[in-house]
């Protein structure tokens, strides 16, 4: 019994804790940050066409094509977690987890 009364005190006192800290976090801060999540979700299939393209620019075609999927995919699972925490915690003020924001902000 003691240990549900304690674990419903720490919850309670979280969630005010959290609630005065979002307080300060301005709604149109909070959209921002939940469109950007869902549109890194959204958009992070092109982390992989974009990486060979930026590889292939920085070194040369065949770097792009041997190096670019492996490091596409790699930037799109990477995306799609920054997207899934900006999405998840929108209430929350944190700062981007990833740069360029947003996928298409690269080319």
């Amino acid at each position: 019994m003691t240990k549900k009364i304690t674990l419903l005190t720490i919850t309670l006192l979280f969630c005010i804790s959290l609630a005065s800290y979002a307080a300060e976090y301005s709604i149109e801060e909070q959209g921002l940050k939940l469109s950007r999540g869902l549109t890194n979700m959204a958009t992070c299939w092109l982390e992989f066409p974009n990486q060979i393209f930026l590889v292939a620019q920085d070194y040369d075609p065949l770097t792009g094509l041997i190096y670019g999927p492996i490091k596409g995919v790699a930037y799109t699972v990477l995306r799609a977690a920054a997207g899934t925490y900006d999405t998840a915690t929108f209430v929350i003020p944190t700062e981007p987890l990833i740069t360029p924001e947003y996928v298409f902000e690269g080319w």
